[in-house]
């Protein structure tokens, strides 16, 4: 009995130091789209990083001479500086999305959007809030701008919040949102949402399980191309047969490729592998 006890507290103790190797990520959270789809896929382990550093004073002051040029230089200086502000304040963590277009979607012009994301441990209340559905305009504006941006008051009187079927919350009639665990679904229907909560639970559900990846690194981008649903997307556009008949599609390649780009971060400095 003693042996079957502390064999027991070892495995504990495994999964409780390893848990994060057996947790989902937020790519996980990605599904599948038919081979005849035009799609670009980014994850980002340190996506406030890539922003802070976007949106730096030091970048900014290398795009100020630029800006001054132009006639509306004050609101495009002031613009950039709010965008550094809530970049200096988000609390995004990892993150990694897929947009693109399917077969189905070409008469309606509507890309396909998913997108999933990690916060911040103190916006862990606001997390549990969504996963139950009773997530307030207020906690979504600190889910996206941070705890401490002054900006929070401001945000919070443009943001609309419904709460759906199965908890999943509507934003401004335009995109849903979901945690599941410590992972935040977000999309443009509720079905995109329970597509994402299947991959969650079910490893066969997910778009790396059909559509394996070449590195294993884990930041990478990744584009998926299919010359004709392009073509045919792009011609949606154009209004009549004289423009289409302009449209000469640059026909490189007669069958879906992919491309994939991976990078790993060491002391500061990313490597890219292609």
């Amino acid at each position: 009995m003693k042996a079957k006890k502390f064999i027991a507290l070892a495995v504990m103790t495994v999964l409780l130091f390893t848990g994060s190797a057996f947790s989902a990520q937020p790519e996980d959270a990605l599904t599948p789209r038919p081979n005849e789809s035009a799609y670009f896929v980014l994850k980002l382990s340190d996506t406030s990083g890539l922003l802070k550093w976007i949106f730096s004073e030091e970048n900014i002051n290398l795009l100020t001479p630029l800006i001054l040029l132009s006639e509306n230089s004050n609101e495009a200086i002031g613009g950039m500086e709010t965008l550094r502000s809530i970049a200096q304040n988000t609390p995004l963590k990892s993150a990694a999305v897929i947009v693109g277009i399917t077969p189905e979607k070409v008469k309606s012009q509507d890309p396909f959007f998913q997108l999933a994301f990690t916060v911040s441990s103190e916006l862990n209340p606001i997390v549990r809030k969504l996963s139950q559905g009773q997530a307030d305009a207020k906690d979504i504006a600190k889910l996206i701008l941070g705890t401490e941006s002054p900006l929070i008051a401001f945000a919070e009187t443009m943001i609309k919040v419904e709460r759906g079927k199965d908890n999943i919350m509507r934003i401004d009639n335009a995109v849903f949102v979901k945690a599941v665990d410590d992972i935040i679904l977000l999309g443009l229907s509720e079905n995109d949402i329970k597509e994402s909560m299947k991959a969650l639970e079910d490893k066969k559900a997910r778009l790396f399980t059909h559509s394996p990846r070449k590195f294993e690194t884990g930041d990478f981008a990744l584009f998926h191309f299919d010359p004709s649903i392009t073509d045919a997307y792009v011609s949606s556009f154009l209004l009549d047969d004289k423009d289409k008949n302009e449209f000469q599609y640059i026909d490189f390649y007669d069958k879906p490729v992919t491309f994939e780009w991976g990078f790993e971060k060491h002391a500061g400095n990313a490597r890219e592998l292609s």
